[in-house]
């Protein structure tokens, strides 16, 4: 089991079951330096792009948040609850991924406790370039997260293809996530632009 986080209280390995070995519980696992970590986000050093995996719930969006001047993208309508007041002028929802002609103007949206509404369409996109073409002070750009960003892209498709599923796009046979694969191709090139043409930190995080 790996070393304890100092300072923080370590529950105990779950029982062997039938000769398996035990397993070390989530709280058990060390904690990775986050001070080095956030160093290069920080301290006006060359600009990283950094992906965080890891499941919901451990503190992937806490860590984004200790870069330099985050800008919050949040492609899940209840991100950044528990951020500081500080990050919450700053948080921005997507919640499309790009403009579809003749589309509503609003877009349906569920939220956790399962009420529908109407909202404005926030495109992704749209975003990502305004922080690469449009005068801001902020050092640091979090996509929270890519999972989310995703399923938006996925919506997207169908709604140009007037199609149902992803895997109906460009008639079948796998086209559609080709299809995807390309449109999230540029989506990390406007990353490397934000990190090259603007000097910002990008920060991405994803489920798995």
């Amino acid at each position: 089991m790996p070393a304890p986080t100092p300072g923080r209280p370590v529950a105990p390995p779950v029982p062997a079951k039938n000769g398996a070995p035990a397993i070390a519980p989530r709280s058990a696992v060390a904690l990775p330096d986050m001070a080095r970590m956030l160093a290069p986000l920080q301290d006006g050093l060359d600009p990283a792009v950094i992906v965080v995996v890891g499941p919901p719930g451990t503190g992937k969006t806490s860590f984004a948040a200790g870069a330099k001047d985050p800008v919050f993208l949040f492609t899940d309508k209840g991100g950044g609850r528990t951020l500081s007041k500080r990050i919450h002028k700053h948080r921005i929802f997507p919640n499309a991924w790009d403009v579809v002609p003749g589309e509503s103007p609003t877009v349906r949206v569920v939220n956790e406790d399962g009420v529908e509404s109407e909202e404005p369409r926030e495109y992704l996109l749209q975003w990502v370039r305004a922080l690469l073409e449009k005068p801001h002070d902020r050092r640091t750009a979090v996509l929270d997260t890519l999972n989310n960003a995703q399923t938006l892209l996925y919506r997207y498709l169908c709604d140009v293809e007037k199609v149902s599923s992803i895997e109906h796009v460009d008639g079948g046979f796998q086209k559609g996530f080709t299809r995807a694969a390309e449109h999230m191709a540029r989506l990390r090139d406007m990353v490397w632009d934000l990190r090259d043409r603007r000097r910002m930190n990008v920060v991405l995080t994803s489920h798995q």
